[in-house]
């Protein structure tokens, strides 16, 4: 799993473009963000995380994705449908759709919800503390969304978001971030060198 991870929360399809031809690997869309069609054709609909994952890839011409997460656990919470919910992503992830699987926004309560009835414990949670360490005891990756915010540049070999994105490698967490400029990708990508 790339370390650097880009949101792209509206028309994606030049900040794809430009992502990929400078080497990032790790895209983050999601349905809420309602930019899969900028991606690809073919909108469609479903209900159950099966239909649902299946209408995204639909939407993003694809036969499976790297990681799919359940964006806010709230609306399964006050259903007490959590668990249904990721037993339907432990489904797409035997099935294939969906090489890894993961939570956003999940709480602590939340997590153990999941890792009391799931049979798979998820690749990612994109939160921030207090769960970091409840979550790397249980094996699941930590993503950071805007980790490395404000983004100024001082005139000096290592800039702001560079020490930011790389204080947030070294706690061993996958930086999220957007940019439609080049130049940012390229200084996301130089913070893995930046010295310790």
């Amino acid at each position: 799993m790339s370390k650097i991870r880009f949101t792209l929360n509206t028309d994606a399809a030049n900040l794809v473009r430009v992502a990929i031809e400078n080497g990032i690997t790790h895209l983050d869309g999601a349905q809420m963000y309602n930019n899969e069609d900028t991606l690809a054709q073919n909108p469609c609909s479903g209900e159950t995380v099966k239909e649902s994952l299946k209408a995204s890839l639909a939407r993003l011409g694809l036969d499976y994705i790297d990681l799919f997460l359940i964006h806010d656990p709230t609306p399964a919470t006050k259903e007490g449908k959590l668990a249904e919910w990721w037993k339907g992503l432990e489904e797409v992830h035997e099935e294939g759709l969906a090489k890894n699987i993961g939570v956003s926004n999940f709480k602590i309560e939340d997590l153990k919800i999941v890792l009391e009835t799931g049979k798979i414990v998820p690749a990612a949670n994109q939160a921030a503390e207090p769960l970091v360490k409840f979550c790397q005891e249980k094996g699941i990756a930590i993503e950071s969304y805007g980790g490395q915010t404000p983004l100024k540049s001082r005139g000096k070999p290592v800039t702001t978001g560079q020490v930011l994105t790389k204080w947030l490698l070294q706690k061993n967490v996958i930086v999220v971030t957007t940019t439609s400029k080049v130049e940012r990708i390229k200084e996301f990508q130089d913070a893995e060198d930046v010295p310790t």
